[in-house]
């Protein structure tokens, strides 16, 4: 599924609580907002993050990479799928839908938070980076879920059915 300009629009509108500042300031508040949820977090930087202020995710996606530049030594992962850029797919889907803890992406994972939030229990929590900004937080509501099956719909060849079956 490719992300369309109608999808890129959309998804401008954010869903989540973004959480600036100094790192590693953002992570110690996510860290003290944290009362039992599972944490799912996507990208390299923030996995890495998490992981030096104690907060152990339940699920990593990484692609090496940050800021699309590749970074030196990478963490092991149970599975690699392939999403090249601005894509979502059926490999990196499945591999979310599945529960994998650990995802590598080869081409780049930008966009699987997108799978993550429509999969997700509601106790839990997608973290990604929001270059220059600071931290994305979004909770998998109901509301979110369908907002994200809004976002889905705009993609080239978005087929629901094979997303939600």
């Amino acid at each position: 599924m490719k992300m369309t300009q109608e999808a890129w629009e959309k998804m401008q509108e954010r869903i989540g609580l973004l959480i600036s500042g100094k790192i590693p300031e953002p992570y110690r508040i996510l860290k003290g907002m944290l009362t039992g949820e599972k944490v799912i977090a996507i990208g390299d930087v923030v996995a890495e993050n998490m992981l030096k202020v104690g907060i152990e995710p339940e699920m990593i996606i990484v692609d090496g990479k940050s800021m699309r530049k590749d970074r030196v030594g990478t963490m092991e992962c149970d599975i690699t799928v392939e999403n090249p850029a601005s894509e979502l797919t059926k490999e990196l889907i499945a591999a979310v839908k599945k529960g994998y803890k650990r995802i590598f992406v080869e081409g780049e994972e930008d966009l699987a938070a997108l799978p993550a939030i429509l999969y997700a229990d509601t106790n839990t929590v997608i973290v990604y980076g929001e270059p220059s900004e600071g931290i994305m937080v979004i909770r998998p509501t109901e509301e979110n879920k369908q907002k994200v099956k809004e976002v889905l719909a705009l993609f080239e060849n978005g087929d629901m059915a094979q997303l939600l079956g």
